[in-house]
């Protein structure tokens, strides 16, 4: 069916998503009495929402299961948000079925968790920026305090007793990517620890300062809009009145994290070595899968 104010495709909806406007003979652009509410049921009947729901679950129940790192064995992994994110869904799929008027409970909890999302990531990338700061400015000064002189005559030492002989006078390989060290003047065998490691470090905090500086970006731009989207949804249905926003913004920004997220899974289907690597996998590809669909029906049924 199509919306007959609009012309869009609006399925058998009673209220068009996109301009509000009553398909029975009503006459005014907000929705009122029922009216979101009934919007909602029908949203989130979409078989669409039901297999987001289905790919969610199977994702956070393979979260479970990680790769305890430097070992074989299996632990176990819970991601609190993310169990609380499917609960949300679930709640909002049993409101949609439920012939009564349509709760908000999950919506409100579905938005609680991007808000806590956003407020954890917030503190973990200033943990991470203060960090990169701290070893930027500080790393270089501590390798200077060091007694090289100690650290150099043991390393003699061990060499020496690894391969007597000539080739032990401390004059070591360089590590694999530290090659134009060699050229440098006064830099030979041992001597070249100190420059390495006082590169190496800044190296290590500037890496860190950039990766904090991404996250913020994300935070930003995507988690906040994606949480101004679900708590406007909330605030539609308390109301009675569509006022949803920032809805093209987030579907916008789901498609981007799908992408990069596919990138990503590249790799690591590259490393594959056992079991627990493919759940991985599975994991990320339902996740991957459930953001695309988001993706569609944000665009289907909110961004005008």
């Amino acid at each position: 069916m199509f919306c007959t104010n609009c012309g869009r495709d609006i399925g058998d909806s009673k209220y068009c998503p996109f301009c509000g406007y009553s398909q029975d003979g009503g006459s005014t652009y907000m929705f009122r009495g029922d009216g979101i509410a009934d919007l909602y049921r029908d949203v989130f009947r979409d078989p669409l929402f039901l297999i987001i729901c289905i790919l969610m679950t199977v994702a956070a129940a393979l979260s479970f299961v990680s790769k305890e790192s430097g070992s074989g064995n299996i632990t176990i992994s819970v991601g609190v948000l993310e169990i609380l994110y499917v609960i949300a869904l679930w709640l909002i799929f049993a409101a949609a079925r439920n012939q009564n008027r349509f709760s908000g409970t999950g919506l409100a909890m579905a938005s609680g968790v991007v808000k806590a999302t956003y407020i954890i990531t917030w503190i973990v990338a200033g943990i991470v920026l203060v960090a990169g700061v701290l070893v930027l400015v500080f790393g270089p000064l501590a390798i200077d305090n060091i007694d090289w002189d100690f650290t150099r005559s043991t390393a003699v030492v061990q060499a020496s007793l690894i391969s007597p002989g000539p080739g032990s006078s401390g004059s070591i390989p360089l590590p694999e990517g530290f090659e134009w060290i060699e050229g440098l003047d006064g830099l030979d065998g041992l001597d070249r620890i100190p420059y390495i490691t006082s590169i190496s470090v800044r190296a290590i905090g500037v890496i860190m300062m950039i990766a904090a500086v991404v996250v913020i970006l994300i935070n930003i731009f995507y988690i906040r809009n994606l949480h101004k989207f679900t708590k406007s949804l909330c605030t539609s249905l308390a109301s009675d009145q569509y006022q949803v926003v920032k809805a093209n913004t987030s579907s916008v920004w789901l498609l981007v994290s799908a992408i990069v997220s596919v990138l990503g899974i590249v790799g690591s289907i590259s490393l594959i070595s056992g079991v627990v690597d493919a759940m991985s996998v599975i994991r990320q590809l339902c996740t991957i899968l459930a953001t695309v669909l988001s993706f569609v029906m944000i665009r289907k049924y909110f961004v005008r």
